[in-house]
């Protein structure tokens, strides 16, 4: 007896969730889907050629039962209730803030009556599930719940494990210092920052410093379990730009790994593209001509070459990297999702998406 195609069902339609929901529909056939719907909270006027498009796109569109007559005054029709898309999907994947609220309203419940069903969440949901980084931490796997880490959490942990974990284990990291100047506000956004904007200090995070340096310790626990202190640090600051995110890093070493074997290092991870640009704007550009997906960057980071500095002993690794925001966790739900459907099959499944990356900006 043929098994039955997977349903996934997409939460959220926002700089996350739309990217996502047309990576999923527009690669349906190749990974096997049986249908890709996705929800969609408030009717409001200025998004409906976003909605519309996404169901040209192949996408079934659900709503809340009581916004469907709003949406139907707004020329939308949605084919199914968010309930009824929630009951039928076999993994469902929630790109709002608000997983965790979602888990304890819907999920939970959701899981005891359907204990194959899948849920993966985004950003800084932390106790949703295992963290999560696709080609990092696979092995630690487990469970229903898997939560895809933020994409400046994707940009610590890439380099981190590419230069060091991945060679000579977690115990040849001494430390890892990254300093990320974020964008002050996405361009789908009515509004930009004037200036600067420094992050306050948070008692939780201690000596990660900010969430992203907390949440990559986070991804490395799932792996060394026993290792009382990871120690990876990040600041953050905003900066009055709509682009990209920009990451400036130190990795510190117990034993040396001079210049050509990082060279060497970051060269075989297909997930780290290397560019000569300078500025984010012109890697933005390069992704918005050149990008197969809809002008996004799925490579975990975009290193600029000629950043590259390691000390004379070896002990410094040093760089500068873009972030591919709403680009870089993209494979990661994706990976999630799929290991949740079949363990078995997602990494080969997974190899439909190798067309997509860069392999220079």
């Amino acid at each position: 007896m043929a098994r039955k195609k997977p349903w996934v069902h997409v939460i959220g339609t926002g700089t996350i969730g739309e990217p996502f929901i047309y990576l999923l529909v527009e690669q349906a056939k190749e990974l096997g889907f049986a249908a890709v719907s996705f929800h969609k909270r408030t009717p409001l006027i200025e998004e409906v050629g976003k909605a519309k498009e996404m169901v040209r796109a192949g996408a079934i569109f659900a709503a809340d039962e009581d916004k469907i007559p709003q949406f139907k005054e707004l020329g939308l029709e949605p084919v199914l209730t968010h309930q009824e898309a929630r009951e039928k999907a076999d993994v469902i994947i929630d790109c709002t803030p608000a997983g965790n609220r979602n888990k304890e309203e819907y999920y939970l419940e959701l899981s005891k009556k359907y204990p194959q069903k899948g849920f993966v969440a985004q950003g800084s949901e932390e106790d949703f599930g295992v963290p999560y980084v696709w080609t990092v931490n696979d092995a630690a796997l487990s469970g229903r719940f898997i939560q895809t880490v933020s994409c400046n959490t994707h940009q610590l942990v890439c380099p981190i494990n590419t230069l060091v974990i991945k060679h000579e284990g977690i115990e040849n990291l001494k430390s890892g210092k990254f300093f990320i100047a974020r964008r002050g506000s996405d361009i789908s956004e009515d509004k930009l920052n004037p200036g600067v904007e420094a992050e306050p200090f948070k008692t939780k995070y201690k000596e990660h410093g900010a969430h992203q340096g907390y949440d990559a310790a986070r991804v490395f626990k799932t792996l060394f379990p026993d290792k009382l202190h990871i120690p990876i640090h990040s600041q953050i600051i905003k900066v009055p730009t709509q682009y990209m995110h920009t990451m400036l890093f130190d990795i510190e070493v117990k034993s040396p790994v001079h210049y050509q074997e990082a060279l060497a290092r970051l060269e075989s991870n297909p997930l780290i593209v290397f560019t000569h640009l300078k500025s984010s704007n012109r890697v933005f550009d390069r992704a918005r001509n050149a990008s197969k997906v809809r002008g996004r960057i799925l490579n975990q980071t975009v290193f600029y070459k000629p950043s590259l500095d390691v000390s004379e002993d070896g002990t410094h690794i040093r760089g500068t990297c873009f972030t591919p925001q709403d680009g870089n966790a993209l494979l990661s739900s994706v990976a999630a999702a799929l290991w949740l459907l079949d363990p078995a099959t997602y990494k080969e499944k997974m190899k439909v998406f190798d067309k997509f990356l860069f392999t220079e900006v």
